[in-house]
């Protein structure tokens, strides 16, 4: 059998010794890293938490902001494009009068006043029906007379749109005028010009 020298064996300890020393160095850096991993795991959930939570706020606000102003917008939008093409019906409207105006005689004139007094003859003590759509401190010009008419009573402007003979055509005119934003739309009867009543549906 071999025979190890005390020597041997003591450097052979030393070694084990170192070995072990080594083992625990490593071991207690392993278990470092764990702990430090496992913390970054949880930071990192905890991230991803409040940005998930941030992110559905975000879009719940966007959302929420889109379908409010979504709506305000339509109205907006349909405002302004009635305005836009009132004023530009009003603008053809004033240079065909001026055109008019230059062209035509006081024949024209006459002729204009003897049609609106045969009409008038006509509705004489007859009930009519007409829609109002407005009634204005100011005076603003209607774009057809054909069309609309401006009445002044009490200090007020009111226009009303439409003649006719009976009440049913003349609620139907204003369902229609109440689709496209004349919200205060009603039918009134009148006899030789004079207000009767105002017709509810």
């Amino acid at each position: 059998m071999p025979f190890i020298e005390d020597n041997e064996l003591l450097s052979l300890q030393k070694q084990i010794d170192i070995s072990i020393e080594e083992k625990e160095e490593v071991s207690e850096e392993l278990e470092g890293l764990k702990e430090d991993f496992s913390r970054e795991k949880k930071k990192s959930l905890v991230t991803n938490i409040i940005f998930g939570i941030l992110a559905g706020l975000g879009i719940g606000c966007s959302l929420f902001l889109y379908s409010n102003n979504a709506s305000g917008n339509i109205e907006e939008i349909k405002l302004a494009e009635r305005t836009r093409l009132l004023d530009s019906i009003s603008m053809n409207s004033d240079i065909e009068d001026e055109e008019k105006e230059e062209t035509e005689s006081s024949n024209n004139e006459e002729t204009e006043q003897t049609k609106a007094s045969s009409v008038k003859d006509l509705l004489k003590d007859k009930t009519v029906y007409a829609v109002q759509i407005k009634a204005l401190g100011k005076n603003y010009p209607v774009i057809s007379t054909a069309l609309a008419a401006a009445v002044t009573y009490d200090k007020y402007y009111k226009y009303s749109v439409g003649v006719f003979d009976n009440l049913e055509d003349a609620h139907a005119l204003r369902l229609g005028l109440i689709k496209l934003g004349f919200k205060d739309a009603f039918v009134a009867s009148y006899i030789n010009g004079e207000r009767q009543a105002i017709h509810k549906p």
